[in-house]
């Protein structure tokens, strides 16, 4: 099976073979990163697998970050893609390591292309260091990348989801086959990038239910609610459906139209409920992206304007735009070449412009304003203005409507007592956020001009300390 999916720049398909007698070497053995070595993208998803947890790791491989070498008009790529598992002291608990060739005809014309690969690794619950690899056979480079990971311990009495996996294509599965994309009876072809195009139009998931109780003579019944929305935004999509267990396990497949969404990044969530009974009682999420394919014509006009991206600029844009973008959208930045990285930055801005028809974009002019000013006006000899507290918050809300200070600390009246920002100088921004009021309170511990956000009633931003009379 021929497994395609369209993004930006790449098109997604792999032929599949093996390298014989290659091993993998990972930092930890003595190897470094080296320069030129091929970027990747990397996802993840855990299931179930008794009293250990599976972890499928998917790797995806831009060939335009690999070398190729000349076979019958073929160009012929050969890597090998590892991962490892460790604990915080260095114990090794698992590791998977497998090599692989791409072969596209040095005739096609379509694009650079993306090839996927996936290794599994199992682990008791816990917290380790997960370290993913990709070494370029044919000129010996190698890159690997590090993430602390939490393996997740499934508790198969009550009802919970495995991680939701993000696919270019499921499709049934012939009988006999064999392939590491195999999972119970389809074959689900993973996209790590988490990209989807206007011209795929879908959403594909692969995901399993535990702890249901059903059997066949007595089935569960339960609702599935789907909602897709902008990330921080619109609801896009609501959809229920009528899950019959009839076993205490269940494997399910998604398939979600993505037929005139604007571009952008999404979130899709899937609950689990009693039958109609509107008490949640297990649910998941995950991120991807949604954005209308440019066509060869725009791609040749992008490189015609943009060079690209120099270390130091590529260093630069990723801190300004982390500040906005999701975590789907800085992986995808992370593992493009220097040369696709500008397209990709143009494309970021545009989905987030608000008027598309005219030639400003009112947000990317928006935020760099702010960027400018976190950076002139929250800087300290030892911070850049928008790496601190202030300069973040300010960067994401702007400015607040309105502030309060106490340059010496709390009342005691508040009946804080203790707290260690009592006699300290604080400030609270205030912030009307989705029609509702929002606190920020930054003290300044040290008493030397610095302020750090201590607490906020904003879900994400700390812990619930309500400031009294200074904020309320």
């Amino acid at each position: 099976m021929r497994a395609k999916v369209t993004i930006t720049l790449f098109l997604l398909t792999a032929v599949y073979g093996t390298v014989p007698g290659v091993t993998f070497s990972f930092a930890g053995d003595g190897s470094e990163t080296t320069a030129g070595a091929p970027g990747f993208y990397v996802d993840v998803s855990q299931f179930y697998a008794g009293s250990a947890t599976e972890l499928e790791i998917y790797v995806g491989v831009p060939l335009t970050g690999l070398e190729s070498v000349e076979v019958n008009e073929n160009l012929v790529y050969s890597f090998t893609v590892g991962a490892q598992l460790e604990t915080g002291d260095g114990e090794l608990i698992d590791r998977d390591v497998i090599s692989k060739t791409a072969v596209l005809p040095k005739s096609d014309t379509r694009g650079a292309s993306l090839s996927v690969a996936q290794v599994s690794l199992a682990a008791p619950p816990g917290e380790y260091v997960l370290t993913c690899g990709v070494g370029d056979l044919n000129v010996e480079t190698s890159r690997v990348r590090e993430m602390d990971i939490i393996v997740t311990k499934f508790d198969t009495g009550e009802p919970a989801f495995s991680d939701l996996e993000v696919a270019s294509s499921i499709a049934a599965a012939d009988e006999g086959m064999e392939s590491e994309f195999i999972k119970s009876g389809y074959q689900v072809i993973p996209n790590p990038t988490k990209l989807i195009s206007d011209r795929q139009g879908e959403l594909l998931v692969y995901y399993e239910l535990y702890g249901l109780g059903g059997t066949e003579s007595e089935p569960f019944v339960y609702d599935l609610h789907y909602t897709i929305q902008l990330v921080n935004g619109k609801v896009y999509l609501r959809n229920k459906e009528v899950l019959k267990a009839a076993s205490d396990a269940v494997s399910k497949v998604g398939d979600f139209d993505l037929a005139g969404f604007p571009a952008g990044p999404y979130v899709l969530a899937i609950r689990l409920m009693a039958a109609g009974d509107a008490s949640v009682l297990a649910e998941t999420s995950k991120e991807f992206i949604y954005y209308h394919e440019v066509t060869p014509e725009e791609v040749a006009e992008f490189r015609s304007k943009y060079l690209p991206f120099t270390k130091a600029e590529a260093e630069r844009i990723r801190r300004e735009i982390s500040y906005v973008a999701t975590k789907s959208e800085l992986e995808a930045f992370d593992a493009m070449s220097d040369e696709d990285r500008p397209i990709f930055i143009e494309l970021f801005w545009k989905r987030r412009d608000p008027t598309p028809q005219t030639e400003e974009n009112e947000f990317k002019d928006a935020f760099y304003e702010r960027f400018d000013y976190a950076e002139a006006h929250f800087s300290t000899p030892f911070l850049a203005g928008a790496d601190s507290d202030m300069g973040y918050i300010y960067i994401k809300f702007g400015e607040p409507e309105d502030v309060s200070r106490e340059p010496g600390g709390l009342p005691s009246e508040t009946g804080y007592e203790g707290s260690t920002w009592q006699t300290e100088p604080f400030e609270v921004w205030e912030y009307y956020i989705d029609g509702k009021l929002r606190w920020f309170l930054f003290v300044d511990y040290d008493g030397d001009g610095d302020y750090y956000l201590d607490s906020s009633n904003e879900p994400g931003y700390g812990r619930y300390v309500s400031p009294g009379s200074s904020s309320n």
